[in-house]
């Protein structure tokens, strides 16, 4: 008798508890989750970018949500990015507001990066605090955004990308981070050995212009 209690409180626990390969929803409720980044000191903390209902942060793995204040209450995030060496910085990137700074974990925000008429699509940051905004060709500055004094002053470079490219995507090398990858539509991934400066195509976009 008491092994078929045991047995069957061990089915009981078996049943409850989710399989390592099915996935669980956490929130936010509200809006599409466009992006996210974890803190990397602090992994139960965790901000999601959302389609239409602005930037949430999570401090205990999702159980609760918080809505950051600062932003457009119908804001696109398309892009967020903690800064590696002070986790406290965090920025982000909406579609058409621009890019936003928080250096207290995400309590207040600054917009820090703003072009009339132009689309945001990403934004990453360097182990020494530099970000990169990518812009989209949808507006009057397409290609990279850079800052090193924490959005103060930005400068851009579109050189060595092709005519009416879409930049959607930008990464940063963790060990160099002088060298960068952007990723575009239809054009493959581009890639700068100084910190955006300027951008060759990767040898797959340039072996397939050889074939056709």
């Amino acid at each position: 008798w008491l092994r078929l209690v045991l047995a069957a409180g061990l089915i009981s626990l078996a049943s409850a508890a989710p399989a390592a390969d099915v996935w669980i929803p956490i929130g936010p409720r509200t809006g599409d989750v466009q992006s996210l980044a974890i803190d990397p000191v602090e992994p139960s903390t965790l901000y999601a970018g959302t389609f239409g209902g602005g930037l949430y942060r999570t401090a205990d793995g999702g159980a609760t949500w918080t809505l950051c204040s600062g932003f457009p209450g119908d804001s696109i995030v398309e892009g967020v990015a903690v800064d590696p060496s002070r986790p406290k910085t965090v920025w982000a990137v909406t579609r058409m507001d621009g890019a936003y700074r928080s250096t207290d974990g995400g309590t207040t925000w600054k917009r820090v990066l703003t072009v009339e008429d132009q689309e945001w699509k990403a934004i990453a940051v360097d182990p020494k605090g530099v970000a990169y905004v990518a812009a989209d060709t949808v507006g009057p500055k397409p290609g990279v955004h850079r800052s090193a004094d924490g959005g103060a002053t930005w400068k851009h470079s579109e050189a060595g990308f092709p005519r009416n490219f879409r930049l959607v995507a930008i990464a940063v090398d963790p060990k160099t981070p002088s060298t960068l990858y952007a990723g575009t539509i239809s054009e493959s991934v581009f890639k700068s050995v100084d910190s955006g400066a300027t951008w060759t195509a990767s040898s797959d976009r340039i072996e397939k212009e050889r074939v056709h």
